[in-house]
């Protein structure tokens, strides 16, 4: 065969066969979105999560020093952990203060900026002197999204 003969022939892909290597890579593409999805609300479930464990172990560190909960609660009276920000707000992390927060006991709460169905995901530590934390989470109806495993985590 010459070089005439090869430039004059016409093969390609045909319309079908181009079409359905879009759609293919369509699908691919639908599931590695979901996939990517999920894995940006665990990253910033695991931030939520990490900044209520450093204001934890801040306040525990004042516990120490002064025995009461209660002279650590506010942003006032020590500094946040660097890169943590003290608030109410989403990516934010809190000292609960009036009834959960007494002498030996602190109620430590992060707001994810994680949503699902529009809620902010929540996680709280409670951290009573002497005894083990207890750690709850609040995502969407049934608490199973995210970071959080049926209301614990």
């Amino acid at each position: 065969m010459n070089l005439t003969h090869r430039m004059r022939q016409q093969d390609g892909f045909t319309l079908l066969e181009v079409l359905t290597v879009v759609v293919l890579l369509g699908i691919i593409a639908a599931f590695s979105y979901t996939m990517v999805l999920g894995q940006d609300r665990s990253a910033m479930d695991a931030e939520a999560k990490s900044n209520a464990r450093s204001l934890l172990w801040k306040v525990q560190t004042c516990f120490t020093a002064t025995e009461d909960y209660t002279l650590c609660d506010e942003p006032s009276e020590q500094e946040p952990p660097p890169g943590v920000t003290w608030g109410e707000g989403a990516g934010e992390v809190q000292v609960l203060t009036g009834a959960p927060t007494t002498r030996y006991r602190v109620t430590i709460q992060a707001q994810s900026r994680a949503t699902t169905e529009d809620r902010n995901h929540i996680f709280t530590i409670v951290k009573e002197a002497g005894e083990n934390d207890v750690r709850t989470c609040q995502t969407d109806t049934g608490n199973n999204a995210g970071g959080c495993n049926a209301g614990l985590w």
